[in-house]
Formats: C-alpha cells, structure tokens, sequence
C-alpha cells in the first residue's frame, strides 16, 4: 500500500542493492527472500522480464517450521497479506518442496526451462558440487501436530492443501 512516491523510492533503492550485489558478477541475482512474496507486484512491475519461483511446503511442515522459528525469536515481518501479482506464465513456476528436496538437479533444470532461462555448463558442475557438499544435511525434525493444532491448520489452509496436490494431511508426517 505504498504511495506513488514511497513505491518510487523503494524501486530506487531496491534497484541500488541489486546493483551492488551484482557489482563485479555481471549475472541475473537469484533472491530467495520470503519477504519478497508479499513484493511481487511491485518487483515485476519494477523489473520486467523478472521470473519467480514460488517453493511451497505442506502446510503441516509449514507450520511447525514457522512455530518453531518464533520460538527462536524471530520478529513476523508481515503486517498485512499482500494482493496476489499477475504474472505472465513464463514469469513464474511453482515448485513443491518436497519434491526439490528429493530431487533438486532435476526440479532446478526443470525450472529453469520452465522459465525459459539457459543453464550453463558451469553452472551444472558449480550445482552439483554444491550438492555433493550438503548431502548429509538434515533439516529439523518436530513431532506431528497436535490433533486440535492438525484441525486448525486444516481448516486454514484447506485451499492451499487442495491448490497444491498435498492428498493427506498425514503426508507430511511420513515426509517431515
């Protein structure tokens, strides 16, 4: 809900880091800020051509992950749900977690023709070496939701859990 004038001044200096985190790698930035799915509107009427990747994640998994990162004590930086963004559909690709997380080399290649966008051998050998090197991580485990926690999380997320094809709720506790 910015104003004409607080929008161009967001452009400005979103468009100044850009500029300085691509300073010396003359390369298209790949942001992964969830910040930025409330600012996508604005970021493809501020950059045209940008493409979009939405990663989403059972809702169960969502929510345990996002109780416990409050626990640890991070602030919410949402106030309010942002308007969704009309994007043309070679702008954007939705990808589920789970089945980046099972086979990332093939759901990366898969978004980058789905956007249109050209990997370079470099960038194959440079991807692959990065996922050799995280291959023994493991992301947190929590303990299944609660039966009245699972009943309030269904119910608030029932479009999204229809939307993105998760056929169970228990899916993500066999997944998790």
């Amino acid at each position: 809900e910015f104003t004409p004038s607080e929008l161009r001044r967001w452009a400005r200096h979103y468009r100044r880091f850009l500029q300085k985190i691509t300073l010396w790698k003359r390369c298209r930035p790949l942001l992964k800020n969830p910040a930025n799915t409330g600012r996508v509107a604005e970021l493809s009427a501020t950059f045209p051509g940008a493409k979009f990747i939405h990663i989403h994640r059972h809702p169960h998994a969502a929510y345990r992950s996002n109780v416990h990162l409050a626990r640890e004590g991070l602030v919410v930086f949402q106030l309010q749900d942002p308007p969704a963004a009309k994007l043309p559909a070679d702008d954007a690709v939705d990808v589920r977690f789970e089945d980046l997380e099972q086979d990332p080399t093939a759901v990366i290649e898969q978004i980058y023709a789905r956007l249109g966008l050209q990997m370079s051998d470099t960038y194959k050998r440079r991807l692959a070496v990065y996922l050799e090197r995280i291959a023994d991580y493991r992301k947190n485990r929590f303990t299944a939701l609660e039966e009245r926690d699972r009943r309030r999380v269904d119910a608030a997320m029932a479009p999204y859990l229809s939307r993105w094809g998760y056929e169970s709720p228990h899916d993500v506790d066999r997944a998790a």
